[in-house]
């Protein structure tokens, strides 16, 4: 056998010792040692490393492969095999890393971010925003623009959410809240709750206290919920929150910190009562609407107002008063309720609780008993919520010995 010259070194090949490229040309063991020529990791042709592309996780492959077997990431640019990708049906095509952040639309089959994509519970089914079908109750995450109703002099604007559920039975939500939505305004919107078993969240637009009591017929609703088989307070998922908007505790962030300090003084000096109120279980209360003093091991007794609000503002949502959210302080205390008097009563509460801080010193609340409280919400002259206090036993008593409340004059 003649000796052969290596084509990349010149070098004298003796005997067989040498290798033949794809285009036929011969070189040295040493020149593919050093990697001037190397295979493809495809087709295993033999290949000058310039002649060659390296992609995905280090593969070599000739262009021939590369153009028939191997696609670009659209995303992140990364090069992989075929088998390894993922294409819609316009041939768009996304790694296995990228695959994880996007959906296949299930009507068009086309890749769309999760982030721009919709969850149809109804259908069980990702849609993109252009396919999904139309529903009235959105997913979880749907937040839309805020509108006001009614005029709230003192800016103390509520946001109603009532959680209805049907247990194991069936009921074709769709159609119930759109029903509901005939009661109103445009002041609700319903959205999915994955805590629920079967059922959906009843929103309100914050809405002044007034236009709440007057002008929403929370009474026709609460009525179609429970004719159609709804529940809300006989299942142990089911709450209502009632926020208020931070602008309601004062005009400056001072002034508000100091008013929702006050309100949280309140509501755990008094916890036993607020429990009473809510209808809760102690389970029930773990779960979703904490105490800060039961969880941080304070003395209702002496309880350090300021020490209080700190720890509510670095706690979780899930505590009786949450201060989480920017422009709302949310009461979560309440268990759901389809009964109308109970429903009035809660947002009648709230606001009256609002109220007595605006008008009472941190100083005056620290002397007040629950009576000196119960008097002041008596004197609101709310007609669900007194009959309300006096249902669960923490109405006003009017006994000789009252706290400092009762001797103070109340408009």
């Amino acid at each position: 056998m003649p000796n052969i010259k290596c084509v990349n070194c010149e070098k004298i090949v003796i005997g067989g010792e040498y290798l033949i490229t794809h285009d036929g040309d011969m070189v040295c063991y040493d020149c593919e040692y050093d990697g001037v020529v190397q295979y493809c990791e495809c087709c295993d042709e033999l290949f000058f490393d310039d002649e060659l592309n390296h992609v995905g996780n280090d593969e070599t492959v000739c262009d021939s492969c590369m153009n028939e077997y191997y696609t670009e990431c659209d995303n992140c640019n990364h090069i992989g095999h075929d088998e390894d990708m993922h294409f819609d049906r316009n041939g768009e095509c996304l790694c296995d890393n990228c695959r994880e952040d996007y959906i296949q639309c299930y009507a068009c089959e086309v890749f769309v971010h999760v982030e721009n994509s919709i969850y149809n519970d109804a259908h069980g089914d990702w849609y993109c925003y252009d396919c999904a079908p139309s529903s009235i109750i959105h997913d979880y995450n749907y937040s839309p623009a805020l509108q006001f109703f009614g005029n709230a002099e003192g800016k103390d604007y509520y946001g109603v959410e009532l959680e209805v559920d049907l247990g194991d039975d069936y009921n074709n939500h769709e159609d119930v809240a759109s029903s509901l939505e005939g009661w109103t305004s445009g002041e609700l919107y319903f959205k999915e709750d994955g805590s629920l078993n079967d059922g959906f969240e009843i929103i309100s637009q914050p809405c002044s206290f007034e236009h709440h009591m007057n002008n929403i017929n929370w009474k026709g609703m609460l009525n179609d919920l429970r004719n159609e088989g709804y529940r809300s307070h006989d299942v142990g998922t089911c709450g209502i929150h009632v926020h208020i908007s931070r602008k309601g505790f004062g005009q400056t962030f001072d002034e508000q910190d100091l008013n929702i300090m006050k309100l949280l003084f309140i509501v755990e000096r008094h916890w036993d009562k607020m429990v009473a109120f809510s209808r809760r279980t102690e389970r029930q209360l773990d779960s979703w609407a904490k105490s800060y003093v039961a969880d941080s091991g304070m003395s209702r007794e002496v309880i350090c107002e300021r020490e209080l609000l700190e720890t509510a503002k670095c706690a979780g949502r899930y505590y009786a008063i949450n201060l989480n959210n920017r422009s709302t302080v949310e009461f979560r205390l309440f268990r759901g309720t389809l009964n109308i008097n109970t429903f009035k009563a809660t947002i009648q509460f709230v606001k009256a609780l609002r109220d007595l801080v605006i008008d009472y010193s941190i100083e005056e609340l620290q002397t007040m008993s629950w009576n000196g409280v119960a008097r002041y919400l008596e004197r609101q002259g709310y007609e669900e919520l007194n009959r309300y206090l006096k249902q669960r036993g923490i109405e006003y008593k009017d006994v000789s010995t009252l706290s400092y409340e009762s001797d103070r004059e109340t408009a």
